[in-house]
């Protein structure tokens, strides 16, 4: 499961940087959000307690 969040922050993050660099920037932003969610999960997974994990 971790390896799985970590893969789509990894890809969202790429492609929101590619989103801002065509122009278009709310999808950047909606991908962006998307990518810190998933990092937030996968942090929860690797360090348990850690303070950034989702209620």
């Amino acid at each position: 499961m971790a390896e799985t969040l970590g893969y789509i922050g990894s890809t969202a993050h790429r492609l929101a940087f590619l989103a801002r660099e065509a122009g278009h920037l709310d999808l950047g932003a909606l991908l962006s959000s998307a990518a810190d969610l998933a990092d937030r999960e996968w942090l929860a997974i690797e360090q348990p307690g850690s303070r950034n994990s989702l209620p």
